[in-house]
């Protein structure tokens, strides 16, 4: 009778272990599945964006190298700029920032934003820097080189307008919706060096929804264009924008007949309103 139990006990720790071992191969198996599904849905929400954005951007050659991007929904398309040391295109479409290769049919996305992004600033060093800012309050840096984004930084209001500075290539600057200008370092990554005011856009203040980098004449002096609704303004920076208070040494403001809702130059003598 002992030899008769001593056999059942053993029988069920056998049986107890296997069930162990079942349920511990059952555990891994439902790990694994879940790992599998995750995988899943990050494709799949990659390929629906894809296709999305395939649906949205149609790219087109001319005999003469000319080309022309076309949306279904023009209005989710905001910014557009030219890399010409990279032959490459970036447009901004709606939260996302794409990059269009001028010599190839292919395009990816560089970046997004949580938001609606205003504006995209290429680099004046053929670094293949890009620079965008947004509603969500953040400018990002990315990067044509490695398609990646490299660094970003919270701003104190939406992001309206960019601009590179053309003298130092660390040097961002961020028209904002307050009316205010934020001047970044690249090189530090947590917050705006400085913030100026530079335009009085009445009450409440309109954003400052352009901004432009302009050499003088042969010399190393620059100066920053920009405008909100209310008209022009034009601002010489200091040469070292951590020296200061204020990183701005004086502004003019140019008087406009009507509102400024947008503002262009060409090579660096021409401002369009």
């Amino acid at each position: 009778k002992e030899e008769r139990l001593l056999k059942q006990l053993e029988e069920e720790r056998h049986m107890k272990r296997v069930a162990l071992e079942r349920e511990a191969s059952l555990q891994q198996q439902l790990q694994l599945a879940r790992a599998e599904i995750i995988r899943l849905k990050e494709e799949i929400a990659q390929y629906k964006l894809e296709r999305m954005l395939n649906d949205r951007i149609a790219v087109s050659y001319s005999y003469h190298k000319q080309i022309s991007l076309s949306t279904s929904t023009t209005e989710e398309c905001r910014s557009l700029q030219i890399d010409v040391h990279y032959r490459t295109a970036i447009v901004s479409r709606q939260n996302a920032l794409i990059r269009v290769s001028l010599e190839a049919t292919g395009y990816s996305v560089l970046t997004t934003h949580t938001k609606p992004i205003k504006s995209v600033a290429c680099g004046h060093f053929k670094d293949g820097l890009v620079a965008s800012v947004g509603m969500d309050c953040r400018l990002k840096l990315s990067s044509l080189s490695s398609a990646s984004e490299l660094a970003e930084w919270g701003l104190s209001s939406p992001g309206w307008s960019v601009a590179f500075d053309s003298i130092d290539r660390n040097v961002i600057y961020v028209g904002l919706a307050n009316r205010r200008i934020a001047v970044f370092d690249i090189r530090r990554t947590q917050t705006a060096v400085k913030e100026a005011i530079l335009v009085d856009s009445g009450n409440p203040p309109l954003p400052v929804h352009s901004l432009f980098m302009a050499k003088v004449g042969e010399v190393e002096k620059r100066v920053l264009v920009g405008a909100t609704m209310n008209g022009v303004f034009v601002s010489e920076p200091y040469p070292d924008i951590h020296s200061l208070t204020s990183p701005i040494i004086t502004t003019i403001h140019l008087d406009i007949a009507g509102s400024c809702s947008g503002l262009s130059m060409t090579g660096e003598d021409q401002i369009f309103c």
